[in-house]
């Protein structure tokens, strides 16, 4: 239905350096809520980052990167997974939370050139309010963070855009 608006409002992230950061920070410009679950001492691939619980509202998991991904997808509607190798640790610990949940994911290949209309369509067709973004580290695909923040900043302006209009 063409008509009705996406009810995103939160974008939560396990606040790693590739697509997570970049993801929240995006949704957060653009006046969306913000959230989620880090691992234990707010670990990031470049150490702890306790500020993002400040700026973004992330809190700290008592487990690892697993837990926290795990906790990320219950709590979602919905996750968008962004990567180039989709055969990362991080990337399969996604997908078996995706299917024990059973919670719907859409994927962005990064070399595909997927466009924001497909996941505003998807956002739509699954009333996914609470969006988990999670994909590759920086480390596992260099320049994802640049993509991430480019890609998500047009969705969360779509988004935007349609509240306004309505």
């Amino acid at each position: 239905d063409s008509g009705s608006v996406i009810k995103l409002f939160r974008v939560i992230s396990g606040g790693q350096t590739g697509v997570d950061q970049p993801g929240i920070a995006a949704a957060a410009t653009c006046g969306l809520e913000t959230g989620g679950y880090m691992p234990r001492n707010f670990q990031t691939l470049e150490g702890s980052r306790p500020e993002l619980a400040t700026c973004y509202g992330l809190k700290e998991h008592a487990g690892g990167y697993r837990q926290r991904t795990w906790a990320n997808v219950e709590i979602s509607d919905g996750t968008l997974r962004m990567a180039r190798k989709w055969n990362s640790p991080g990337e399969i610990c996604t997908l078996k939370a995706i299917r024990e949940f059973k919670r719907p994911s859409y994927d962005i290949d990064i070399d595909r050139g997927d466009g924001i209309a497909s996941v505003l369509a998807w956002l739509n067709h699954y009333d996914i309010g609470i969006l988990n973004v999670a994909g590759n580290s920086e480390r596992t695909c260099p320049g994802i963070y640049d993509f991430a923040h480019e890609f998500l900043g047009g969705v969360f302006r779509a988004v935007q855009k349609e509240r306004e209009r309505v």
